[in-house]
């Protein structure tokens, strides 16, 4: 550049000029990169912060919401434990303690604790269904037989008796739950009409029951929280429940591709489960 400024060929005062120019320009589109690049840095920390901080609320909300389920688990457990030794202790103090009354007391705890069982095992997708061939009729009476008051309930079977494929645990825990409600919850001395017959749903064919009984003192339960885990209506919680019943019955059902309904007439209450005749294959 010097020999073409003394040769006259170029003007100092203009090289000067743009030199001073193009170093202006060169530093600010440097700069401007490295903004951008910073921006961005700082744009991807911030996200990354905002995903961390939305990762400790979820984690701080389901370590809240499994606190308060075991502890709604452990009053739960309190209460229905000391219903049945209060009982066991009233009996032992008044006389002589029957064998149906022991018999009743045990299968009353029992039936708490399996139900945390299996809810348990529900939450944590040990349950799978282990298909058989099952005879409606034969295994709806076996549960009627095994609830509490078999004698106030009237079974209405089909004409026919064609096998399932399906989990007969399972499905003797769904029904055994309804008739326990049914017995427990309904009116006194009242009889709970059991109905089975063979229908179609969406094509599939099936098998669908019903319970059908008269609304007791505990009243009708709210229809957007029946099935919710640990929900009871405030005039059934004077009564031994588990508040697992019914939300243990629609896992189980869910598992099994069954359906459950419920709808409330004007004393009376039904429950309907329907379930295929075969299982499609997930």
């Amino acid at each position: 550049m010097l020999p073409l400024i003394h040769l006259g060929w170029i003007n100092a005062n203009m090289i000067a000029v743009f030199g001073s120019l193009a170093h202006t320009v060169f530093d600010g589109v440097v700069m401007f990169f490295v903004m951008q690049f910073r921006a961005r840095k700082m744009a991807k920390e911030k996200q990354q912060a905002t995903l961390d901080l939305f990762s400790s609320q979820e984690k701080a909300k389901a370590e809240a919401r499994h606190r308060e389920e075991q502890s709604q688990l452990f009053a739960m457990l309190a209460h229905e434990m000391k219903t049945p030794l209060a009982t066991l202790r009233m009996w032992m103090e008044s006389g002589p303690l029957k064998r149906e009354t022991m018999e009743r007391t045990i299968a009353d705890m029992n039936q708490v604790i399996e139900r945390c069982v299996h809810t348990g095992q529900l939450a944590d997708q040990g349950l799978q269904p282990h298909l058989q061939s099952v005879t409606p009729v034969e295994l709806t009476r076996a549960c009627i037989l095994a609830c509490r008051m078999p004698d106030r309930i009237d079974f209405s079977t089909p004409d026919r008796d064609e096998a399932l494929q399906t989990d007969a645990q399972m499905l003797s825990i769904v029904l055994g739950n309804l008739l326990d409600n049914a017995c427990k919850y309904g009116a006194p001395q009242s009889r709970i009409l059991v109905t089975l017959a063979s229908t179609e749903q969406n094509g599939r064919p099936g098998w669908l029951w019903r319970v059908e009984s008269e609304v007791g003192p505990a009243g009708l339960p709210d229809i957007n929280h029946l099935f919710e885990k640990y929900y009871r209506s405030p005039q059934a919680r004077r009564l031994s429940g588990s508040g697992l019943g019914l939300f243990l019955v629609k896992g189980l059902l869910d598992l099994l591709q069954g359906t459950i309904t419920y709808e409330s007439r004007i004393d009376h209450t039904v429950f309907s489960v329907w379930l295929p005749e075969k299982l499609d294959k997930c």
